[in-house]
């Protein structure tokens, strides 16, 4: 039956009926309310109709329960307050010592440049700082939430495929389920380094990650809602947790979607790691080796970011020194305070008369 997912034990009864032919199907109708740790969130309406002998169609009907101005208002601060602690994040953990490497090239200089060599400062990307957070992953995973009317909206537009242009919204709106990933991984992260199995868990590139949930969370979304068995798990979830037949409570589904969504990036940092009796080295025609002091050894957005701000249509030599600690932490990953962030945290300086670059 359509929609069948978030039926509630009377439409639950109604089909069973059907399909035994105790009723027709027109008579197979009924309303169900949709709540969330017993707030009412939406109505559900389904019936059917016959426009024509031996033709039936479905129709269901959903409407947003109102909410009141008080919770608009407390939605609005709470966003307000997470975007100033996410910009004091930013400063106090990043963009501060910005100064002291700034004052540091003005008095000492490097070693390799004589006095007055001009110096720019290109500032790195600070996603690390935010992604290592756990308490920003948990306070956007509840914002998802809050807004749980508009999510019960979107699922019911992903279980169709018909009205294609309500699918591509509804996968959108879903792409914020990203921090369910972040999250997952920050969680495992912690749970490997409390036993002792760092290695285990292997380096995930979080721009690729955001990339393949957005795109994934959809379909797979969809796919859940057409798997008989994660239809039947879900129902019993929506259905059978409520007190009252007439409603359907979706706190205990949510907990489970989001641990199947967050569970994702694990597919790829938990791989095995595959292990060859007999290795035949192959030597390249050419040989290059990327060292952890370049730029290009780091995630996605930051090689792409750094290519385009060094671009030049003029051929000149970067000389790059550091990467000692991004080195000692690759072979002591428990000192990392993320084992599966890919993204390090970096603030580049250029000499420009000295074609030379060096990061702190």
């Amino acid at each position: 039956m359509p929609y069948a997912l978030f039926y509630c034990r009377d439409h639950k009864e109604l089909s069973m009926k059907l399909g035994a032919g105790l009723i027709k199907p027109t008579e197979f109708k009924g309303a169900e309310l949709s709540v969330f740790i017993n707030s009412a969130i939406m109505y559900n309406a389904i019936w059917i109709e016959s426009p024509e002998p031996n033709q039936y169609i479905a129709f269901n009907s959903t409407s947003r329960v109102a909410t009141s101005m008080w919770w608009h208002i407390v939605k609005f601060m709470y966003r307000v307050l997470l975007s100033f602690y996410l910009g004091s994040c930013l400063w106090h953990q990043y963009f501060c010592y910005y100064s002291n490497l700034k004052g540091n090239l003005e008095q000492f200089g490097l070693p390799n440049a004589p006095p007055g060599t001009k110096f720019i400062i290109i500032v790195g990307d600070p996603t690390s700082v935010i992604l290592a957070n756990g308490y920003i992953s948990i306070a956007f995973v509840l914002d998802f939430w809050v807004s749980v009317d508009f999510v019960a909206t979107a699922f019911f537009r992903l279980v169709q495929i018909e009205a294609l242009l309500p699918f591509l919204i509804a996968c959108l709106y879903l792409s914020r389920t990203i921090w369910f990933a972040y999250g997952t991984l920050l969680v495992t992260s912690r749970l490997l380094k409390r036993v002792g199995k760092e290695s285990n868990l292997h380096a995930v590139d979080p721009t690729l990650t955001a990339f393949a949930v957005i795109l994934a969370v959809g379909p797979f979304t969809y796919l859940q809602t057409n798997v008989s068995f994660m239809v039947e798990i879900y129902n019993f979830l929506f259905a059978y947790l409520s007190k009252d037949s007439d409603k359907v409570e979706i706190s205990v589904a949510a907990v489970v979607y989001t641990i199947l969504i967050g569970g994702l990036p694990l597919l790829v940092g938990l791989r095995p790691s595959w292990k060859h009796s007999k290795r035949v080295p192959i030597q390249p025609f050419v040989q290059k080796t990327i060292k952890q002091s370049f730029y290009a050894d780091n995630d996605m957005k930051t090689r792409w970011a750094m290519h385009l701000s060094l671009f030049s249509w003029k051929k000149t030599k970067l000389v790059m020194n550091g990467g000692d600690l991004r080195d000692y932490l690759a072979h002591h990953p428990k000192h990392q305070k993320v084992l599966a962030n890919e993204a390090q945290i970096v603030m580049f300086s250029i000499v420009i008369n000295m074609q030379c670059m060096v990061y702190d």
